[in-house]
């Protein structure tokens, strides 16, 4: 009798399971892991694609040549698995449009942030000048017209002396630097504090200088360069307000706590206040 030579069942149970070896498993897991890594840089990247548009163009550069080498592939040995066709039509038309797409982005981000640098550097030096103008206005006040010591003495308050004076100039101007340099530093709503003080000012050359020396008809020291205020106000309506540079509510409540606060205090501090607790005490 012949040997049979059909396959018996336990030949049968193995025939469709593939060979397999240590080799073909890394190369199948290898791809995988190489893909994770590529789509966490990719997210990485596109947290903070300004800082990293480096690394994320060379990413999208690598993702472009992946779906050429597939292109490639086709041409040479005829269509894969249709999985494979579609991933690297997709590498070809995706990375393209990303790369506009950061570009774009990244253009967008550096003129914002080219119009941030320029509002912030327009809007700090009229607060630098604004400074600037508070001591010159000190040294009017000073030199002019017996000086501003003086003239508060003969007319509102007689124990109003030098020290005062000092003392009082000494810490309006602290407070007006630490204002613009918490400005100069983080921006944005912080220009509040600034507007306080220039519009507290503002009203103080109104309700002080101009209005005394109108009414006691004699030139009340620093009312010359206290305009200084009026025209540094000016600017920061037409060209800061008008322009867009600061937001209205910003600009309405710097206003208007500065004349309630710094305008007010100026107004009737020296003048009506401090003279009658003067009196007062004695």
């Amino acid at each position: 009798m012949e040997a049979s030579t059909s396959p018996n069942l336990s030949q049968l149970a193995n025939f469709d399971k593939p060979t397999t070896t240590p080799a073909l498993h890394k190369s199948e897991r290898h791809p995988g892991n190489v893909g994770l890594g590529f789509g966490a840089a990719l997210v990485w990247c596109s947290r903070d694609a300004h800082a990293r548009s480096e690394v994320l163009s060379f990413l999208l550069i690598i993702f472009f040549l992946g779906g050429a080498a597939r292109i490639i592939s086709v041409i040479q040995f005829g269509f894969p698995v249709e999985l494979y066709t579609f991933l690297g039509v997709v590498e070809l038309i995706l990375s393209p449009i990303l790369w506009w797409v950061a570009l774009r982005t990244l253009s967008e981000t550096t003129t914002r942030n080219v119009q941030k640098a320029r509002i912030m550097s327009y809007l700090s030096f009229l607060f630098w000048a604004f400074f600037s103008s508070y001591v010159v206005h000190i040294l009017d006040e000073t030199l002019l017209n017996g000086g501003f010591v003086r003239w508060i003495a003969d007319n509102f308050w007689p124990t109003y002396h030098v020290r005062m004076f000092f003392w009082f100039n000494a810490a309006f101007i602290g407070a007006i630097a630490i204002t613009n340099v918490l400005f100069d530093t983080l921006g944005g709503h912080w220009v509040i504090l600034p507007l306080i003080f220039v519009a507290g000012f503002v009203t103080h050359v109104f309700t002080v200088h101009l209005y005394w020396t109108i009414r006691l008809n004699t030139y009340s020291p620093g009312l010359v360069t206290s305009l200084l205020y009026v025209v540094i106000f000016y600017l920061l309506i037409r060209y800061g307000l008008c322009g867009h540079l600061i937001t209205g509510a910003d600009f309405a409540i710097g206003t208007a706590v500065g004349i309630a606060t710094v305008g007010l205090f100026l107004t009737v501090g020296p003048t009506v206040l401090f003279p009658r607790l003067m009196r007062r005490r004695h």
